[in-house]
């Protein structure tokens, strides 16, 4: 398997979280993908979307904006997101 900071790096570039689609434009054949989810590397968010698991905790700002790029968060959820809103259950 090619060398794992090279992977790291590609995910970097898309904030930790990466489509298949964008993997396979940076060079790379979808079967790393495979590899890396069953050394659990990386996590499948939905299908086509792959998160980054080593090391550091992505936030879900940054998975909602890549999995929504055209989403418009609105106040509410806006103020949660930002932690400014505690929901209590």
């Amino acid at each position: 398997m090619i060398e794992l900071l090279e992977f790291k790096k590609v995910f970097d570039k898309y904030n930790g979280v990466l489509r298949t689609s964008d993997f396979i434009s940076e060079g790379y054949h979808h079967k790393y993908l495979k590899e890396l989810l069953d050394k659990a590397i990386i996590r499948r968010i939905k299908r086509g979307y792959y998160e980054w698991q080593h090391e550091e905790i992505i936030s879900d700002v940054v998975i909602i904006t890549r999995l929504f790029p055209d989403a418009i968060v609105f106040l509410n959820s806006a103020l949660y997101i930002y932690d400014k809103v505690h929901i209590i259950v």
